[in-house]
């Protein structure tokens, strides 16, 4: 059984790390709008608590924490396997899942935010930012779980696509023709030409004749020009009709 995997790079990465950077918002969010409100709104119907109070504030920044956790390890883990096949459509379809459920509650308290007029029926600029900040702390966490929730499609395409291109190949692989290798050698025999071998043994054997011609006459030259007796060998005057040791008839 192969599994289909595929690399980060790319878009489900730069996904994970916006939502990253939302959840990083949404959990210094709460405190630095807590700010801004007291030195904005100084004389204007001014509360000595967090915008968010009780209930509410734990309940929104407990998931935001919870976002900003989930996310980091996710981005993490998504930067190393840059470049390498490691994530797969089971990690993708993880995410889909987790970021739709971190989404649930948020909408939810959104939802009942909006229908409930709270945006409605602020007295001064300060609940007006106060109830404004109050939306941003429910929705910032819809948002970071769209992001979630895109970086775990990407992937699951990513892998589809590398699914795709290496059953292509395989397919393309098996009914490409394969040359037929035997006849091709055999042509190439028979082309070949055989009696190449054969034409250097007539050769040699023309040599050896031309080697016996030539050795006699040097020696029948040689033995005129010392005097020598043909029939006993020795050495005979110059001139002498007749071999003074065997007898023989010079010529």
């Amino acid at each position: 059984m192969n599994k289909k995997l595929t690399n980060t790079k790319g878009f489900p990465l730069v996904m994970m790390v916006i939502a990253f950077l939302f959840s990083a918002l949404g959990v210094v969010q709460e405190f630095a709008m807590n700010l801004v409100y007291k030195y904005a709104f100084k004389g204007d119907n001014l509360v000595d608590y967090v915008l968010l109070n009780n209930k509410d504030f734990f309940d929104v920044y407990g998931t935001a924490v919870t976002m900003f956790v989930f996310t980091f390890l996710v981005m993490f883990t998504l930067i190393g396997g840059v470049g390498k096949k490691t994530t797969g459509t089971k990690e993708g379809a993880l995410l889909v899942i987790s970021g739709i459920a971190l989404a649930v509650i948020p909408v939810i308290n959104s939802l009942k935010f909006i229908l409930d007029g709270g945006l409605k029926g602020t007295e001064s600029d300060g609940e007006l930012f106060r109830a404004v900040n109050q939306l941003v702390c429910y929705g910032l966490p819809v948002v970071i779980a769209l992001f979630i929730i895109l970086s775990g499609l990407g992937i699951l395409i990513k892998a589809g696509i590398s699914k795709t291109t290496v059953e292509v190949f395989k397919n393309t692989t098996a009914t490409a023709p394969v040359a037929p290798v035997a006849p091709v050698v055999a042509e190439v025999k028979e082309e070949l030409p055989a009696p190449a071998v054969e034409e250097t043994a007539p050769v040699v054997e023309e040599i050896e004749p031309v080697i016996e011609e030539t050795a006699e006459p040097v020696i029948e030259e040689t033995a005129e020009a010392l005097n020598v007796c043909k029939a006993c060998g020795k050495e005979i005057a110059e001139g002498a009709k007749f071999c003074r040791y065997c007898g023989e008839k010079i010529l």
